[in-house]
Parts: C-alpha cells; sequence; structure tokens
C-alpha cells in the first residue's frame, strides 16, 4: 500500500538539495509476516537471533522535508515465546534527532550471553528477560531510561579477570550480588539510564547492549546491595510486594504468607548473602524490623507474638551465619492494616 504525492514538487525540492534520489512516500504497511537472521558480529562470539516480523508500518517516509516527522510502528516475536515491539519518531533528513521506544518480553537469555560475558565476565546460562527501553536523541547526544526484569537468572563465570574487576568494584562477587538482587521467586527487577554519542565511530547496539548491562551490573547493583544505606522514602517493587511501604534500606525484606514465621532456602541465602556483605563493611550496624498483617491475627498481642518469633528465626539464622549479635537490634513491630504485605526488612540502626 504505497502512495506518492506530486513528483514535481519533490524533484524541484531535490535540486535545492542537489539529492541524488528523492522520494516521498505516504505509507508502507507489512501485508503478511515473514522471517528474518540476525547476526551481530561485534562481539568476541556472534549474536544470532531467528525472528518473524509480524508488524511493520511507516508513515511519511521521504527525503524532502527536514521538519515533517515520519513514524514506525514494529512488532516481531522471537523463537521460542519472545516478542519485540517498538515505535519511533524520526526525519531521514535530520538523523541526529529521534525517539524510540521498545518492549522486549520473554526473550530466552541466553541467546543474550555474549553481552553479558563482553560487560561483566559471566555467561547467562539460564533465563528469561523483560525491559522497557525509551530513548531519545537530540543533536546525535543519546539518552534513555532502562526497566529490565530478569526471571530465574543462573550465570557461569567466562572471563575471571573481567568478572573479579566488576566485583571490586561492587565490593562483593557480581555472583552473590546477583542472588542478592533475587526476590522469593527468583526474579530481579532493576531500573538504569543509557546515554552516548551517535558521532562515535565505534558506536553500534551491540555496544549499546554491553554499555546497559555493565551499567547495571556497576550502579544498579551497587546502590541495591551497597551497605551504605540511604532513606529511600516509600519504596515499591518486587522484593517488597506489589504494596508500597517505607524503609530506610535498599536491602531486600523476607517475605512471609498469613501467619508464617519460619524461613525458607531463598531467606536462608539472603541472609547468608547478607552476612557475606557484613564482613567486607565491620563499622556497619542495622535494625530487624517486623511488618505484621493486621489480618494475621485477632489481637494486638497475637501479631505482636508473630513478629517476635519472625524477627527470632531471623536472628537465629544471623547467628548461624557467624554475625556478631552485636551488630543489630530489633525494633518495635509494626502493624500494616492498608495491605497484606508482612516482612521482616533490615533498616539503618
Amino acid at each position: 500500500l504505497i502512495s506518492r504525492k506530486k513528483t514535481e514538487n519533490a524533484a524541484s525540492k531535490a535540486q535545492e538539495k542537489a539529492a541524488a534520489f528523492v522520494f516521498d512516500i505516504e505509507a508502507i504497511k507489512l501485508l503478511e509476516g515473514f522471517n528474518i537472521h540476525v547476526q551481530d558480529l561485534s562481539q568476541s562470539k556472534p549474536v544470532n537471533i531467528e525472528a518473524e516480523i509480524t508488524q511493520l508500518d511507516l508513515n511519511k517516509i521521504q527525503n524532502v522535508d527536514s521538519k515533517t516527522r515520519s513514524s514506525l510502528l514494529f512488532a516481531a516475536s522471537i523463537a521460542p515465546k519472545g516478542t519485540i515491539n517498538a515505535d519511533a519518531d524520526f526525519n531521514l533528513l535530520n538523523t541526529d534527532n529521534f525517539a524510540i521506544n521498545s518492549k522486549v518480553s520473554h526473550v530466552e537469555l541466553p541467546a543474550l550471553s555474549p553481552y553479558a560475558e563482553a560487560a561483566i565476565g559471566y555467561s547467562l546460562d539460564s533465563g528469561r528477560l523483560n525491559t522497557v527501553i525509551n530513548t531519545t536523541s537530540r543533536n546525535a547526544q543519546l539518552a534513555g531510561d532502562v526497566n529490565i526484569k530478569l526471571n530465574k537468572l543462573t550465570l557461569t563465570l567466562k572471563d575471571k579477570d573481567k568478572a573479579e574487576k566488576h566485583s571490586k568494584s561492587l565490593n562483593m562477587p557480581i555472583a552473590t550480588a546477583v542472588n542478592t538482587l533475587k526476590d522469593k521467586h527468583g526474579n530481579i527487577e532493576l531500573n538504569t539510564t543509557i546515554e552516548g554519542s551517535l558521532d562515535d565511530p565505534d558506536f553500534s547496539v551491540g555496544k549499546l547492549a554491553t554499555i546497559i548491562m555493565a551499567k547495571v551490573a556497576k550502579q544498579q547493583t551497587a546502590k541495591l546491595l551497597s551497605l551504605a544505606v540511604s532513606p529511600v522514602g516509600w519504596v515499591s517493587s518486587s522484593m517488597f510486594g506489589k504494596s508500597p511501604y517505607k524503609q530506610l534500606t535498599s536491602l531486600p525484606a523476607i517475605e512471609y504468607e498469613k501467619g508464617e514465621y519460619e524461613l525458607d532456602d531463598k531467606d536462608e541465602e539472603l541472609i547468608n548473602n547478607l552476612a557475606k556483605l557484613l564482613e567486607q563493611q565491620p563499622e556497619f550496624s542495622f535494625k530487624l524490623c517486623a511488618v505484621v498483617n493486621k489480618k494475621e491475627a485477632d489481637t494486638e498481642a497475637g501479631r505482636t507474638k508473630l513478629a517476635q518469633k519472625r524477627v527470632k528465626e531471623v536472628e537465629e539464622a544471623l547467628n548461624n551465619a557467624n554475625v556478631d549479635a552485636t551488630r543489630w537490634m530489633s525494633c518495635r513491630a509494626e502493624i500494616n492494616d492498608e495491605d497484606d504485605v508482612s516482612i521482616v526488612y533490615f533498616s539503618s540502626k
């Protein structure tokens, strides 16, 4: 479905611009899906992706007027269950200025392993990626926001020197950082920003992916796991459930089902990781604070007792991990009557 405007006007403008080839296309629409193979050779190991293009809508595609904006709608599926959706606003005569919004869902992480190896020295052995990337370019300067969700991620060390470099910047092994970021369901959610110059001769999609991976490892992980905690106000993230709850630390909380107080394997792993961090931060001390949902007991005494049992279990796990009892203190139980959040969280002392 292609319609063309009057070519005379386009041709006269082209002569003014001394253009070799002029086009002014109202719309292009994909009528039937087709398969493509993408290979990125910018990494030490080629990245191969098989995809089916299911939507491609282009509007106002022309090289006549530098002010008329072109638009793109794009959708594709990636084997076995991944999807990509994107929209863009641009002008072919002014490629230094554009906006792109994209969403990637259910993409198998091993396919992106070469980017991770280049960025942090670890391969991605399993897991799925969901991400939203919104980017703009103004005068060839790229800026944007990235939200990344990782499900069931597992890593294997591939480049010891590169991994140790990042581990030193985090003050902990990357594998420890990743495990500490995981919630009870093995999921990780992170947010970061991207920036760069399109004038960089080495700029590429592969390099951009590597930059994002490195920033997540170096900045976001450090932010979430550093023991130099500071108030963050009302927090709402996968680590604290869907309801916001006020806390003073970025460390993950221990979540409980109604009436439960015993720790599971994930909770034990979290505490063991915390113990490793405490070894590297001997000056840090903290509080254990329990939040009990009002529905978990009929009386205030019953809710307080449940909170005490939960804190006691955590204290015993800290003792078993050889954390000195002088490093923490417990605070008064908090009653939550607004949502279903029931947690023990770590706060600055």
